[in-house]
């Protein structure tokens, strides 16, 4: 990981299951992907209404384009490679400048 850019961090929750992180460098995130990220804070898919922004992140968090919910958006598996870890296997990000932290997911 290069220690000298910045960070988006984002803790997707599987609740109650399991929990994510995407570790996404700020280089890679253009003004439209940050709005989405704005929109999808604090916002649940099963549990909220307005959650179009949180099935995009959800694509783009894909590890296939099958389990898309539009595999031919430019979303569809966008961030898959920024794949920290889980709940079962994350280590302790260190050394790491993090520039925002959103929280979002899912309600199983």
């Amino acid at each position: 990981m290069d220690k000298t850019q910045t960070y988006t961090l984002v803790i997707w929750e599987e609740v109650p299951e399991n929990i994510q992180l995407w570790l996404i460098p700020d280089k890679a995130i253009n003004d439209e992907d940050r709005k989405v990220l704005d929109e999808a804070q604090i916002t649940y898919i099963n549990s909220d209404e307005n959650i179009e922004a949180t099935k995009l992140l959800s694509d783009a968090f894909a590890s296939e384009k099958d389990n898309c919910q539009d595999p031919g958006s430019i979303w569809a598996c966008r961030w898959k490679q920024y794949f920290y870890g889980d709940r079962a296997k994350a280590a302790p990000i260190k050394d790491v400048k993090v520039s925002h932290v959103y929280l979002t997911g899912w309600f199983m």
